[in-house]
């Protein structure tokens, strides 16, 4: 096993402001994986939920090159964020 690392953003409605209580998960889990000629569906995990200020914490995710993450919160549905690297020792993103 490897340690998990955190994932900071921020998530913001269509008028920039910030939207609080939205779910963020990774855009990969949507999508089902073909496995010994079946389809199996990843189960749909919460990774974090944003605070006030839009701002959010998701704790424990595995190191990969190609992160994407989406939010959403009722009937506001985000984008999938552009693909980033997610490595250990890393300067955050800004």
């Amino acid at each position: 096993m490897r340690k998990g690392l955190p994932v900071r953003g921020r998530v913001v409605g269509p008028g920039g402001e910030p939207v609080e209580g939205a779910t963020v998960r990774s855009a990969q889990q949507n999508n089902g994986l073909w496995q010994w000629g079946i389809q199996v569906q990843i189960p749909d995990r919460t990774l974090a939920t944003t605070a006030a200020d839009g701002s959010f914490e998701a704790l424990g995710i595995a190191p990969r090159d190609d992160v994407t993450l989406v939010a959403n919160k009722g009937d506001l549905i985000g984008q999938p964020s552009d693909a980033f690297a997610l490595k250990a020792g890393a300067p955050p993103l800004r």
